[in-house]
């Protein structure tokens, strides 16, 4: 009977000494440099973002580096032990939506999902224990950085918009279970960012016809003259105008498409159109006004990159007949092409 009873207050003396090592994890006191929260991103005028639905997906829009500075103490006078200081980020996937993800990243742990890091700084500083304010706690910096990334379409119109939250809680330092922990905070988002359509807007209609007029051919010179001979042709243009506001880098590209004439491999070449009294022997060609060097119809080139100092993107061309047979035969000689921006 004696030796149950001892059995008995030996487990439960291990219970109690279980018990009391856990109670003292999670006692950090931080702060960080100022009083409160602290604002570490602030969007105002010259750092707003603007999005694009013509901003390709993956794309980054905002990407900056900090160096941040944290207070941390122990609070618990009986807690002799160091304690890690982890980094919580307080992000998820909808913190933003509108099809943007925000991402935090330290010591090479990037993600934008709720999660906690370990700082791999030890506080073994117990001041907080004796109620002496933060500037006698323990002093260290943390560098992280900040990125929004396009991950999903985003809106046309500001009736499609999701609301922002103007201030987001990004991520403290501390403990899980911490007293009170240092908040680092993102500011007027909600103002900060907004969304447009497009990056660039065709001036004038969409779609227009160019008239060559009249061409006579000749046998000893110009068209007419054989294959591969041309008139003088006609210049065109397309005029756009582009929001030079338009955050992230990518490429504005141009692609011309139409029908190959048939037998032919020569460059920028459009079929005429199939239509009663058509003239035959002949095709359309399509050349870069700068240096006449025929257009790739079917492949993209590029036209602009971002960030662009103009608004105003003029992409020249000119119009011209191209002989493809021996012979010409005279009649109608019209041709369709279209035109597509991309962004990439």
């Amino acid at each position: 009977m004696i030796n149950r009873l001892i059995l008995q207050l030996s487990i439960s003396l291990l219970a109690l000494c279980f018990f009391s090592v856990n109670a003292q994890a999670g006692s950090l006191k931080c702060a960080a440099a100022s009083k409160g929260a602290f604002s570490l991103v602030k969007f105002n005028g010259s750092n707003g973002i603007k999005l694009s639905s013509s901003l390709p997906i993956g794309k980054t829009v905002f990407n900056q580096s900090y160096t941040i500075d944290v207070w941390c103490s122990i609070s618990d006078p009986l807690q002799q032990e160091a304690e890690m200081a982890v980094f919580i980020r307080r992000t998820s996937m909808q913190t933003l939506g509108n099809g943007l993800t925000l991402f935090t990243t330290i010591n090479g742990n990037r993600d934008s999902q709720s999660s906690v890091v370990s700082t791999g700084v030890m506080i073994d500083n117990h001041n907080a224990a004796a109620d002496l304010p933060p500037r006698t706690w323990q002093r260290f910096a943390l560098n992280v950085s900040v990125e929004i990334v396009k991950t999903a379409k985003t809106p046309e119109r500001p009736e499609q918009v999701t609301p922002i939250h103007s201030s987001i809680e990004l991520f403290s330092v501390g403990s899980e279970t911490g007293v009170r922990n240092a908040k680092f905070m993102m500011q007027d988002a909600a103002a900060g960012v907004t969304f447009i359509a497009q990056s660039c807007q065709i001036q004038g209609a969409g779609s227009f016809n160019v008239p060559l007029g009249p061409v006579r051919t000749r046998r000893d010179q110009g068209l007419g003259s054989g294959i591969g001979s041309t008139n003088t042709g006609k210049p065109f243009s397309l005029n756009f105008l582009c929001d030079t506001d338009v955050s992230g880098n990518f490429t504005v590209q141009m692609q011309l498409d139409g029908t190959p004439p048939a037998g032919t491999v020569d460059p920028g070449l459009i079929a005429l159109s199939d239509e009663a009294n058509s003239a035959s022997g002949v095709a359309l060609q399509i050349v870069h006004a700068a240096n006449g060097t025929p257009v790739d119809i079917g492949k993209r080139w590029q036209i602009a990159s971002y960030p662009l100092a103009d608004r105003t993107l003029i992409v020249s061309f000119l119009a011209r007949y191209y002989q493809t047979a021996e012979r010409i035969t005279p009649g109608k000689a019209n041709s369709t092409l279209t035109w597509t921006l991309n962004y990439l």
